[in-house]
């Protein structure tokens, strides 16, 4: 897997363009409070660090040019219906966030609040590397109905909710989301066998991570 290198003149760079202190310190908030605001309100995510949203959207550049956090953008769909339009903020590495955490054996994540979130940063973050041709984004309505990751290459695009749970359940929302973008595909990413995939319904299949890239290589 291609892991982006980042070297030490292009951190100083960056911290020249923007001058900071800290970005995220023990008085400023708690362990999980970046973790657990996958989905960014600059706002009030800026009030519980003590700074403002535009100093927040500062601080958040750095961190994504530097690899440690992924921005996925909104996708525009010409829809008749209210788009959240706020990016969503990912921990490139989980291990990081784990660590943040004090997370230190599978059996503590499973019974951690923050483990679908992960499981969802893993997801995301292994399938946008592994399909470098395609284009990331997310797509929620205002009613909270989400695509977790909708992949777009030319006028194809294929909807991917992350579940973590081999026997997923998935609310309507994503349906009648995918069935607005009129995706070509539909997966589920579950924390299968590396091979594994199955239908969950006519036009959705469950399917690991590995399964969903090997999937899009082959048939688009």
């Amino acid at each position: 897997m291609y892991v982006p290198r980042f070297d030490e003149a292009a951190a100083i760079d960056l911290l020249d363009q923007y001058p900071v202190v800290a970005i995220v310190g023990p008085r400023q908030c708690g362990k999980s409070t970046l973790a657990k605001h996958i989905l960014s309100n600059w706002h009030k995510l800026g009030e519980s660090l003590g700074v403002t949203g535009s100093t927040l959207r500062s601080y958040t550049e750095i961190l994504e040019k530097t690899f440690m956090v992924r921005i996925l953008r909104p996708y525009r769909a010409n829809v008749k219906k209210r788009l959240v339009k706020s990016p969503k903020i990912f921990i490139r590495d989980t291990g990081i966030l784990h660590s943040l955490l004090e997370i230190d054996s599978f059996n503590t994540l499973m019974g951690h609040p923050v483990f679908g979130q992960s499981w969802e940063s893993y997801a995301v973050e292994q399938i946008i590397t592994g399909l470098p041709e395609w284009q990331p984004h997310f797509y929620r309505t205002s009613d909270g109905a989400e695509v977790d990751l909708l992949l777009a290459r030319g006028q194809q695009r294929v909807a991917v909710e992350c579940k973590a749970s081999a026997s997923p359940k998935v609310g309507a929302g994503f349906f009648h989301c995918s069935k607005d973008l009129n995706a070509d595909a539909a997966f589920i990413a579950c924390p299968l066998e590396t091979s594994q995939i199955y239908p969950y319904n006519e036009k959705t299949r469950v399917a690991s991570v590995d399964s969903i890239i090997r999937d899009l290589r082959g048939k688009y």
